[in-house]
């Protein structure tokens, strides 16, 4: 054909037998054609190659902790909601923006099921545990000889069949506990919010701190705002004042933002949250802040 073996190679066409001949090309004869703006380049000598630096493929997971809580944020959009004073017998005090994600979520009371068993589950536990017949006391000689008495054999007087034997088959300590995935868990969080919210018995207030701790001066403002079976969600720390009335009062449950569960929150009628505790949970439940294991117990900046 009139074409010499380094040229086929060059067009990308291998001669037959070729890889049995000893080569005879240089570097630069080797080298495929390219572009100018190929990674590999020939030095001056052109007899040694120059590697230029590899660009990071795009796509490739640097930080694994900070992808999964980028894929973990909500998006949402935000209303006006007012805050009320919780001493002045006030309700409109004030105003926050809350998230719609958090506090009018669609109702999901599949959701809801599965998380309140779960942590019914997790509270559960047996009434006392039974004893088997190798922890009743006694039993340990066998009471008559095997054969030549007439009398059934056995072996022990704590067998379970015996008056005053052990168990068989009973109680034993156990959990009952199971998984429940962490989004989920947010999910009906939100979704709980989102149910007081929609019947109106979710109430936003300034601060829970009192300006004495007495369960009687407590209890007259819980009777002018009608609460009769309320939670109380604070943020970082319950304030000592409020903490210290709320103890004696019946029906009336105090939780740090670090405790707000979906069970206590649908036990009780009444839901009343303070700012802070909304910039917490609305922080934790949204994802907007890195997770970590003092979200719940500092504010974010």
């Amino acid at each position: 054909s009139g074409v010499t073996a380094p040229a086929r190679c060059l067009a990308g066409v291998r001669p037959f037998g070729m890889h049995a001949q000893p080569s005879t090309m240089t570097a630069a004869a080797r080298m495929p054609a390219c572009s100018a703006a190929s990674t590999r380049s020939l030095s001056s000598s052109a007899s040694e190659l120059v590697l230029a630096p590899k660009v990071t493929p795009p796509g490739i997971v640097r930080n694994l902790k900070e992808e999964l809580w980028r894929r973990q944020k909500v998006a949402t959009t935000y209303f006006t909601h007012p805050v009320a004073a919780l001493e002045d017998i006030q309700l409109e005090a004030g105003s926050i923006e809350l998230a719609a994600s958090v506090f009018q979520q669609a109702e999901r009371l599949d959701i809801l099921n599965r998380v309140v068993l779960w942590q019914r589950a997790k509270k559960r536990a047996i009434a006392r545990p039974a004893k088997t017949r190798a922890m009743v006391q006694g039993g340990g000689k066998k009471p008559w000889k095997q054969k030549g008495s007439g009398r059934a054999r056995v072996g022990s007087i704590r067998s379970p069949i015996w008056k005053g034997g052990g168990k068989a088959h009973g109680p034993v300590p156990r959990s009952f506990a199971f998984d429940m995935p962490k989004k989920v868990r947010r999910l009906a969080l939100r979704c709980a919010l989102s149910s007081r919210m929609r019947e109106g018995t979710c109430v936003i207030i300034q601060s829970e701190a009192l300006k004495e701790g007495k369960t009687k001066h407590l209890n007259t403002i819980l009777n002018k705002w009608g609460w009769d079976n309320v939670l109380f969600i604070g943020g970082c720390e319950i304030e000592a004042n409020f903490k210290l009335a709320a103890s004696n009062i019946h029906n009336c449950d105090v939780l740090p933002a670090m405790g707000a569960n979906v069970y206590s929150i649908l036990k009780h009628r009444q839901l009343v949250l303070t700012t802070e505790a909304v910039v917490l949970l609305q922080a934790h439940l949204l994802r907007t802040r890195l997770p970590g294991p003092d979200n719940l117990r500092t504010l974010p900046a």
